[in-house]
């Protein structure tokens, strides 16, 4: 029977290179995992050129996205309501804005940031 305390996978009776070995293949597996996710994220820019994505949203994390879509070819507008203090910001850094509901009518694609 293991004992509780035990991670699962690993027992007391493993060597310390045997758990090293099981580290480097969770290791290999995670990195495997983010290259899976990361190709499929370039294939879904492949998909969304010539397409108009609309980003809800004028922080940090929506403006550096807007940069690295349009550095991919793809047309970007950024939904933002009027009353928010990022719609300003917007429109002074020049950015393509609409209301929320029109900018999700114009939109191929919605992110929500």
């Amino acid at each position: 029977m293991a004992d509780r305390g035990t991670p699962v996978g690993k027992s007391r009776h493993m060597s310390a290179v045997s758990h090293r070995l099981l580290d480097v293949k969770v290791i290999i597996l995670r990195t495997l995992q983010r290259v899976r996710e990361s190709d499929m994220y370039e294939r879904w820019i492949m998909d969304a050129r010539n397409k108009t994505v609309a980003i809800f949203g004028y922080r940090e994390d929506g403006k550096s996205h807007a940069e690295y879509l349009r550095s991919r070819g793809i047309h970007v507008i950024f939904g933002i309501r009027e009353d928010r203090d990022e719609w300003g910001q917007a429109m002074t850094d020049g950015q393509y804005v609409l209301s929320p509901e029109e900018a999700a009518a114009q939109a191929d694609i919605v992110q929500v940031w």
